[in-house]
């Protein structure tokens, strides 16, 4: 397990240690706006090289082979210019800001972007794991999406954190963190986690529970991660949707199919329109449109990616399941009726909690008289 001290205000100090495999790598990367103090591989003094990126990290070369512990100590100030990508705009002078991994604001043992450190942040495993304390200054308070153990020591994977003058509203679902919303907006949140539940119960029972949404400032953007959804500007009630039936209604599927994105972003776009729907929020045919257009516009930029949905995930082509994963979904159902289609959504969300679903395993689940369509969207 990683251990990461923060002392928190304009100014990020960290420190931060670690053991495990991924020490041999003789490496890591870093915020270039961080100045590194030290280095100490079990507890004494290693050589270190920091070499500033193009690609907006720093890379710092150490010597210590064979070493168990290696840890850092650092500091520094962001300022809203050296995120690793164009959405991260984080500025510790802020009144709220966020840290995340794409602010590289702890050592990562790989490179941006590479293979390893997607995997890492996707299919964490032990050495991977967090143990974080934080310290606040200037009575501020900080919200963050790992489990807290004990005051100010948080536990989990990919520990992101936001900062800033955070009031907390307890809900049946779990917590609201804010610091501008006015009460009708906290009230809404409340109703929507509780229409999406009572829906989502027709097709398996499940609660919502112990989820958290932090409010973070507009500009940012919106993201999820398990557990919380960290929410910047005007509230979507379609996303807030999305994200609450991501909590427990999506089938269990091995890492390799779940590349294409379909179980966990086609199925739950299906269900988002059915909510929306029942609660007269927006028709079924308005979200087909929609997602009709999203799929049109992709299509006409890039015709190379009108493959099967099968084969998403070997393109790196999973975003569109968001889309075409809905229609479908909806051309399923239009073939067997929605009475024969809610018992198929259903035996899948129950049958695939423990047991891992593919495309094969989800058209066995339809009658012979849908294979032509499925055939059509899957694998033609």
């Amino acid at each position: 397990m990683n251990e990461l001290r923060l002392r928190l205000s304009g100014h990020v100090e960290g420190h931060f240690a670690a053991s495990g495999s991924h020490l041999s790598s003789g490496y890591f990367t870093l915020n270039p706006a961080f100045f590194v103090k030290c280095v100490l591989a079990d507890g004494r003094p290693a050589d270190y090289c920091v070499r500033q990126e193009k690609e907006m990290y720093q890379a710092v070369t150490f010597s210590a082979p064979d070493c168990r512990t290696l840890t850092v100590e650092y500091e520094g100030v962001l300022d809203g210019t050296t995120g690793r990508y164009p959405y991260v705009k984080e500025k510790t002078s802020d009144k709220c800001y966020i840290l995340r991994s794409e602010t590289l604001y702890y050592p990562v043992f790989a490179l941006p972007d590479s293979t390893e450190y997607w995997q890492n942040l996707l299919s964490p495993q032990e050495e991977n794991r967090f143990q974080v304390t934080v310290e606040v200054l200037g009575g501020r308070r900080s919200c963050t999406n790992l489990q807290e153990i004990s005051n100010g020591v948080y536990e989990g994977h990919n520990p992101t954190i936001a900062v800033g003058d955070y009031r907390l509203e307890k809900c049946p679902f779990g917590t609201i963190a804010y610091f501008s919303m006015e009460l009708d907006k906290l009230a809404e949140i409340r109703r929507t986690a509780a229409y999406t539940n009572d829906f989502m119960n027709r097709y398996k029972t499940a609660e919502i529970r112990n989820y958290q949404i932090v409010e973070i400032p507009a500009g940012l953007g919106s993201f999820v991660l398990p557990g919380t959804l960290f929410l910047a500007g005007e509230l979507d009630t379609r996303q807030m949707i999305h994200e609450f039936i991501h909590t427990n209604w999506n089938p269990r599927c091995s890492g390799t199919v779940q590349r294409s994105r379909f179980f966990d972003e086609g199925v739950t776009e299906y269900f988002t329109a059915k909510v929306l729907a029942c609660y007269g929020l927006q028709d079924v045919k308005a979200s087909r449109a929609l997602w009709e257009a999203q799929y049109r516009s992709a299509i006409e930029a890039h015709p190379e990616w009108k493959v099967p949905i099968a084969d998403y995930g070997a393109r790196g082509l999973g975003d569109l399941s968001y889309s075409y994963g809905p229609l479908a979904l909806f051309a399923l159902e239009d073939a067997v009726g929605e009475t024969e289609m809610k018992r198929i959504m259903s035996e899948l969300l129950e049958r695939y909690q423990q047991e891992d679903v593919d495309f094969q395993k989800l058209a066995a689940l339809f009658p012979a008289g849908a294979t032509p369509i499925f055939q059509n969207y899957f694998y033609a």
